[in-house]
């Protein structure tokens, strides 16, 4: 059986921070498909209403956790592939060490039971903000 706190935890870590009431309905019926419409509605309400996070710590300047994360998505970036490609690695030991991050954040970060569904939607969300950064310039020719 699931429990509302369950259900509540899994969608804040599943959906996006700017997920409204239908985007994160529709999450909760594709993950909780054995769960009632009641108990879906009710889950979603508790996580539409949750506060706007806020990060006091946060470096001046910066109002969000997007914010926060894009400034430092470069250097953490860069802490893994600069040693690999220094030392004359290749892209697929890069890769492999990208891996064990993600195994040692997931470790850390989602409870026995939550991998599957929140790795899934990460990886969603990494496919979709891949797409469109390779193909935000791509210049389409022809005509439909």
């Amino acid at each position: 059986m699931t429990t509302l706190d369950h259900m509540v935890a899994v969608l804040r870590a599943a959906a996006p921070a700017d997920a409204d009431e239908d985007t994160l309905t529709e999450i909760a019926v594709e993950t909780f498909p054995h769960c009632s419409a009641e108990q879906i509605a009710s889950a979603v309400s508790k996580v539409v209403a949750r506060p706007a996070p806020s990060f006091p710590n946060a470096p001046r300047g910066y109002a969000t956790a997007a914010e926060v994360h894009n400034a430092e998505v470069g250097k953490i970036v860069r802490s893994i592939v600069a040693p690999i490609a220094m030392s004359g690695g290749t892209t697929t030991q890069m890769m492999v060490l990208t891996e064990s991050v993600l195994v040692g954040v997931a470790l850390a970060c989602i409870r026995l039971g939550g991998d599957e569904l929140v790795l899934d939607q990460v990886f969603a969300g990494a496919k979709a903000r891949l797409a469109e950064i390779r193909l935000k310039d791509l210049q389409v020719e022809g005509r439909a």
